[in-house]
């Protein structure tokens, strides 16, 4: 299949790209954190729209990986989605490597991800492993602690 990856560079382009979120997720991403807002995304393709990538097959838009910078010099990866007439032939996978590449010519030294828990298994078998942060104003640590079953807490 021939499919090429780019990275977002015109507001259009970007548009195309949300519209695509939109349709894999069912509701725009900026629904989930106003992070993934539009306007948050057109002032991010100033700075690093090289970590927005998506790639293309006939013209059409068949998958995204977008990376945000944080503040604390970390990258936040997501959305990340996959047509699925598309999905299981390596895409996401090379558009995770091309953004981890990316990350670290900008001397990123943690990804984190802002994944579906349905995504686990396919971050896993890149190499990724889950951690927890857990934050409350409202409950203890304990009560918080008490709700994580599966991960590690540092």
């Amino acid at each position: 299949m021939n499919y090429t990856i780019k990275h977002v560079t015109t507001e259009q382009e970007l548009d195309e790209t949300l519209a695509f979120d939109k349709k894999v997720f069912g509701i725009a991403s900026e629904h989930h954190n106003p992070a993934y807002s539009r306007e948050k995304w057109l002032e991010r393709l100033q700075t690093h729209g090289d970590l927005m990538l998506y790639a293309e097959a006939n013209g059409e838009v068949i998958g995204i990986v977008f990376g945000r910078m944080e503040n604390n010099g970390s990258l936040t990866a997501g959305p990340v989605a996959i047509d699925e007439r598309f999905r299981k032939q390596g895409i996401a996978r090379e558009m995770m490597f091309l953004l981890e590449e990316r990350a670290k010519a900008r001397n990123v030294s943690l990804i984190a991800l802002g994944a579906v828990q349905t995504a686990e298994g396919f971050y896993a078998g890149i190499g990724y492993t889950g951690s927890l942060l857990i934050q409350s104003e409202n409950h203890s640590i304990d009560e918080m602690l008490s709700l994580n079953t599966k991960y590690p807490v540092n």
